[in-house]
């Protein structure tokens, strides 16, 4: 599975003819596939981590976030779980030919519902370079031929996973072009893999708001999309508190930057004032920053608890949510009755990326860019267009203080493709189009007006 030199059509072509044989073989090659797989990984262990060690040398360079980083890093441990998971996979009962239900008619015709492989799966996904080598193998296992867009951030450890394992896989039956990794490109690739209807038949993208909204505007092939995850541990009164330790340790420390790590802990008032200040505190000690009422602060009298209230949420969402929303909908109303109008709302980049530090403001931004698309919805065939902008990072009084930091303005001006810092003046552009007869076919799209931030 080395990166294809071929363009993006000719790589799905060839999938889609591998995938044809691909869905014929029998579980005892696909199996014996991916014990070649995870027995070419560990051999290949030390090669794997010197294209890694470039990729995070890389990333230094460029101002990644230490979360950004952890997820990218590989070591001798990780290549030993992806092998152990890629065996885990092979050990699984092959869901091809399945029956799942069937019946006989009273005419004897006996009809049968039977698991059949999709046919060309293309997986798209950003820093973690461990799903190479897992989305391969959840689709040989399912038949299916796969074609990957890993990131340009996991690069070098991308191309080395895949050429080990297209080395491993072929050698052991699997047909020449059933597994391809693209290069990791711009959005412009990105949107030709999401137009290869006819060839492509399932687009899964693992990765963040960003991405998932690239594909959302082009995708003429089948996309799921996960959820936005939120992700909870509740300590309920009856459980056994030093599990319930262990377990919220490791919900959150093990992997911080992976998207299943603990973001909230809710604990039963019965047990929260024997709970909260053991496992407040052993969290604090690890260096995660910790938010909670009051009733929480008055629990763990001696763990550093930031302040987190009603009103905070309240107030953040009543600023950034609530009343452009209302201002939205009387503004909208008057325009019906004119017979039509546009509607520009301000949403931001965390529409779309999500801000682990700013919960309530990302919330309040997600919820402008879905409230424009449901007005949208609503009005457009009634003359109504509503659309919205989403500035990047503007040299405004707001930003003052991130522009004075030295190591934080370069880590962001290195993430932006443009060179600079916006201006108010860079959002004039969009917002005069949004207004103009020029978009009179827009409806319901938040632009990003942001140097390229999101194309990175």
């Amino acid at each position: 599975m080395a990166t294809t030199t071929l363009s993006i059509a000719e790589t799905c072509t060839a999938a889609k003819r591998a995938s044809r044989e691909l869905a014929t073989l029998g579980s005892d090659v696909k199996d014996a596939a991916l014990h070649a797989i995870a027995d070419a990984l560990i051999g290949s262990s030390e090669t794997i981590l010197e294209a890694n060690a470039r990729d995070l040398e890389a990333g230094e360079r460029n101002g990644l976030s230490d979360a950004l980083l952890d997820r990218l890093a590989l070591d001798e441990q990780r290549i030993a779980e992806m092998a152990a998971g890629v065996r885990t996979i092979a050990s699984l009962p092959d869901p091809v030919g399945e029956v799942i239900d069937g019946s006989t008619l009273a005419n004897g015709l006996q009809l049968r519902r039977v698991r059949v492989p999709l046919g060309v799966i293309a997986v798209v996904y950003e820093a973690r370079p461990n799903v190479t080598i897992d989305a391969a193998a959840l689709c040989l296992k399912s038949g299916n031929a796969v074609v990957l867009r890993g990131s340009s951030m996991a690069l070098h450890s991308n191309a080395v996973l895949a050429s080990v394992a297209t080395a491993a896989a072929t050698a052991a039956g699997l047909p020449e072009g059933a597994m391809a990794l693209l290069g990791g490109g711009d959005r412009e690739e990105l949107a030709e893999l999401a137009t290869q209807a006819g060839v492509v038949d399932l687009i899964i993208p693992r990765g963040g708001e960003g991405l998932k909204a690239a594909l959302k505007g082009v995708a003429t092939v089948p996309v799921i999309y996960a959820a936005s995850g939120n992700n909870h541990v509740f300590v309920d009164a009856g459980a056994d508190l030093g599990d319930a330790l262990a377990i919220v340790l490791n919900a959150k420390l093990q992997r911080p930057g992976t998207c299943n790590a603990a973001e909230k802990l809710l604990v039963h008032a019965d047990v929260a004032a024997r709970f909260l200040p053991t496992v407040l505190g052993e969290l604090s000690a690890a260096g995660v920053r910790l938010h909670g009422d009051d009733a929480v602060r008055q629990a763990a009298p001696g763990v550093e608890i930031d302040v987190a209230t009603d009103e905070d949420w309240d107030l953040v969402l009543e600023v950034n949510l609530s009343a452009p929303f209302r201002l939205a909908r009387r503004v909208g109303k008057l325009m019906l009755a004119e017979g039509g109008g546009r509607i520009v709302n301000i949403a931001s980049l965390l529409s779309f990326q999500g801000g682990v530090l700013v919960p309530a403001y990302a919330a309040s931004k997600g919820g402008v860019a879905q409230f424009t698309k449901a007005l949208a919805n609503e009005w457009a065939s009634k003359g109504v267009n509503v659309n919205a902008i989403a500035p990047g990072y503007i040299a405004t009084n707001n930003t003052a203080a991130l522009r004075a930091d030295p190591t934080r303005s370069r880590q962001i001006l290195e993430r932006i493709p443009a060179g600079r810092w916006g201006t108010p003046d860079d959002l004039r552009g969009a917002v005069v189009f949004l207004a103009s007869p020029a978009s009179d076919y827009i409806n319901g799209y938040t632009i990003a007006v942001d140097g390229g931030w999101l194309a990175r």
